[in-house]
């Protein structure tokens, strides 16, 4: 502050630099603590800066006031810049946070409109997984370890959906429910549902061989989806939570506690847009919850010619492409 009273730009930066770093030593978030503080921390160093300026021999009174001026003027320049770069850093973790439990179109309207409007998708897939012998094998578990395996899979499952285009929906217990062609809609929804679960159900294998090894129990997955028409919406006004529904979410769930172990069950509907490409087992018509017996189809993996398991090749990749652009596959022999 005594570098001030020259009015030189040097002593402004430094000045600056100096109310800089003494602001980055305060703690805003306590509790107490009121931007009044500030106002008093000027009034103090205004008044300390007049009692310097009154020590200087035949200091003119028009230039004091004028570097009195410039001091507070560049003190709330700082308060200004401080306080700027705190409101965006809450703006972003708000949108961060708003970004982890919404999908980003949604996070977009919500800002620009206050409101969601829900929203009628004509095809999309929905996939439900379940660990089989999760409630044994949790009561035998301390919760801490409980949750840290809980979260190593959905962990897993996540960067899955990340890498195949689809959107968590939520987890139930020990549930995981997803979907794919949500919120935008796309012509590739099923082959990256099908990659996806095919994925998961290697990841849950792995952990389980590995935990096993160890000469600990671990659980199984059992995996379903189903290919149809849902509602897409955001319900909560406090707390936001993006859903879907329709009775293809049911079928889907259907497909899920339907299905074995180490298995993906999928509907007939799933099955006809995944036959050319995928290897499928048909189960005949199996009894299902409210829907009677219905035919299911497990999941084994990609056909030879076009890669091994989930490992497509380059024909895989130029069909997925063309697919990507609305194209339909034709079925014959080659295929």
């Amino acid at each position: 502050m005594l570098a001030l009273r020259d009015n030189s730009e040097e002593s402004t930066r430094r000045f600056q630099e100096a109310t800089l770093d003494n602001f980055k030593q305060f703690d805003y978030t306590q509790a107490g603590f009121s931007i009044s503080f500030l106002i008093r921390v000027e009034n103090n160093m205004r008044e300390m800066m007049r009692e310097i300026m009154l020590t200087i021999p035949n200091m003119d009174s028009k230039a004091g006031w004028g570097i009195l001026f410039e001091q507070s003027k560049n003190y709330q320049e700082t308060v200004n810049e401080v306080f700027e770069k705190r409101l965006q850093d809450a703006r972003d973790e708000s949108d961060r946070l708003l970004h982890n439990i919404l999908p980003t179109t949604i996070v977009t309207e919500l800002k620009q409109k206050q409101k969601v409007a829900p929203v009628h998708i004509t095809s999309a897939t929905v996939l439900f997984t379940d660990f089989k012998g999760f409630t044994q094998i949790s009561e035998q578990m301390p919760p801490r370890e409980l949750v840290e395996n809980l979260d190593e899979c959905f962990s897993i499952f996540d960067q899955i959906c990340a890498e195949h285009g689809l959107e968590k929906i939520k987890t139930i217990g020990d549930s995981f429910m997803c979907a794919g062609g949500i919120p935008e809609t796309n012509h590739t929804h099923v082959y990256d549902t099908a990659l996806a679960a095919l994925k998961m159900r290697d990841a849950i294998h792995r952990l389980k061989t590995k935990r096993e090894q160890k000469g600990f129990a671990y659980w199984d997955v059992r995996i379903g989806f189903h290919t149809g028409p849902v509602v897409a919406g955001v319900i909560g006004k406090n707390k936001f939570s993006y859903d879907i529904w329709g009775d293809a979410v049911n079928t889907a769930s259907r497909m899920e506690s339907s299905g074995e172990p180490g298995k993906i069950n999928v509907s007939a509907a799933s099955y006809e847009l995944l036959r050319p490409l995928f290897r499928l087992t048909s189960r005949g018509r199996v009894a299902a919850k409210n829907k009677g017996e219905i035919a299911m189809y497990f999941l084994e993996g990609l056909k030879p010619r076009f890669g091994t398991h989930y490992l497509y090749n380059e024909e895989f990749k130029d069909i997925y492409r063309r697919l990507q652009t609305g194209a339909k596959i034709v079925m014959n022999s080659d295929l």
